[in-house]
C-alpha cells in the first residue's frame, strides 16, 4: 500500500488525504515521528482535517502526553 500512496503522492503532492493515509501507514510500523511528521503536514495543507487531528491526538497519547492528545481531539471535533 505504502508504495501506492508514495507513487500518488508524487502526483498530488499536495493532497492532504494522502498525507493522513501516509501517517496512517508509519504508525502501523510504530514510527510515531514519521506519522507526527505526516498528520502535520496534512494539517499544513487542509486545518480543518478532522482526521489528521485525530492522528496527531494519537500519536501524543502514544509519547504519553494526554493532556495534548485531548487538545488535539477538541480540535478535531471543531474542524
Amino acid at each position: 500500500a505504502e508504495e501506492f500512496y508514495n507513487k500518488a503522492h508524487c502526483l498530488f503532492p499536495l493532497s492532504d488525504l494522502l498525507q493522513v493515509n501516509l501517517a496512517t501507514l508509519s504508525m502501523q510500523r510504530q514510527d510515531f515521528r514519521e506519522a507526527l511528521d505526516r498528520y502535520r503536514e496534512a494539517l499544513n495543507q487542509n486545518p480543518k482535517n478532522a482526521n489528521a487531528f485525530v492522528g496527531v491526538a494519537l500519536v501524543h497519547y502514544q509519547f504519553g502526553d494526554v493532556k495534548l492528545a485531548m487538545a488535539n481531539l477538541e480540535s478535531a471535533l471543531d474542524a
